[in-house]
């Protein structure tokens, strides 16, 4: 795409006929990105599904000023082929200056085949955006974390990026905000996809990975599902959620849901424990953007305290059982308290 082109797109994910949390934290990225360009740029929500409606009004009540919104039963599920004609059919109809995609397991997966069917650059997980003399200029970590390169696309639009969910800050929500809903009538029939989905499976948690607080860790040192479960033990006390390594996944002692680092989740609470775990740099490079660290190791010398806030040396099967029982004293003496009071 290469002729005028002056919006900027968020592509909203839809979770339970809301948007997702990394899509509200796009389009907090995306205004403060068109601030900087001025000259009329606006910024518009890409929403897909069965029934966008609900979506479209949430991403006017958080910024976004135009929802394009493709409505079809082939899109109520997501497939890589039918999303990445629909999202293409819309590009090339509509010639967004930039494009912005969450970099979630969906984003991964259709952004680098809308860049290439558009014939433009991509720079995957972004941790930075910021205009520089009209251009767009995206930071990401490169060298396994070691140092951060910035990246531009001088000539080709859209200019496209996937961004890290939980490092930009979304919009405050304005009740009643309303914007232009442009419904876009999709040329997909079945036959454009080539795969079927015969089921869906979803892992039961209690508090979602990706929107969790407090995040607990398992590791190698694990040793199994049953350490799973004591660690489950400790983030169900605290309102939390359990991640996993890569080599625990591998070894069938949790699902891939979980999984956390370069070929998983990036995560961003305020506390994350990570219980076991060496500290390998495909797992660190997911939760650099925590807001505190909290490693336990038997090994002193393990490369996780180096990225640790705090560092606790000692078994996990002692220290998480002592933070469990000290959580229940916590919690018995506050409401022994209250009832004096």
């Amino acid at each position: 795409m290469t002729q005028a082109c002056k919006d900027i797109w968020v592509f909203a994910e839809t979770k339970d006929g809301g948007l997702s949390e990394v899509s509200l934290e796009l389009l907090g990225a995306a205004k403060a990105l068109a601030g900087q360009k001025g000259g009329g740029m606006k910024v518009a929500a890409l929403i897909l599904g069965e029934d966008t409606a609900q979506a479209a009004e949430e991403a006017f009540c958080y910024g976004a000023e135009i929802a394009y919104t493709i409505d079809s039963p082939l899109l109520k599920t997501y497939s890589t082929d039918a999303y990445t004609k629909a999202v293409c059919q819309a590009a090339e109809a509509y010639q967004p200056e930039i494009f912005l995609l969450g970099g979630t397991l969906l984003g991964r997966d259709l952004a680098p085949r809308v860049a290439a069917r558009l014939h433009t650059g991509l720079t995957a997980d972004s941790t930075h955006l910021e205009m520089q003399d009209g251009i767009l200029v995206m930071t990401k970590p490169a060298y396994s974390e070691n140092m951060m390169s910035k990246t531009v696309c001088e000539t080709a639009r859209p200019q496209m990026a996937t961004v890290r969910p939980g490092v930009v800050t979304r919009n405050p929500y304005v009740a009643n905000a309303s914007g232009e809903r442009i419904a876009i009538e999709p040329a997909l029939s079945p036959g454009d996809i080539r795969t079927e989905v015969v089921g869906t499976h979803q892992e039961e948690q209690k508090v979602p990975l990706a929107d969790a607080d407090i995040v607990i860790v398992g590791g190698r040192a694990v040793g199994g599902k049953k350490g799973f479960r004591m660690l489950q033990e400790l983030a169900d006390k605290v309102g939390g959620a359990v991640g996993a390594t890569r080599v625990t996944i591998n070894a069938g002692w949790a699902g891939q849901s979980i999984q956390i680092g370069q070929t998983g989740i990036n995560v961003a609470p305020r506390l994350l424990i990570v219980c076991g775990a060496s500290g390998a740099l495909q797992f660190t490079a997911g939760i650099l953007n925590a807001d505190t660290i909290v490693a336990i190791n038997k090994d002193p010398n393990a490369p996780i305290f180096e990225v640790a806030d705090f560092g606790i040396v000692g078994d996990i099967f002692d220290v998480v059982p002592s933070l469990i029982r000290q959580w229940d004293d916590a919690e018995e003496l506050f409401y022994a308290s209250k009832q004096k009071h």
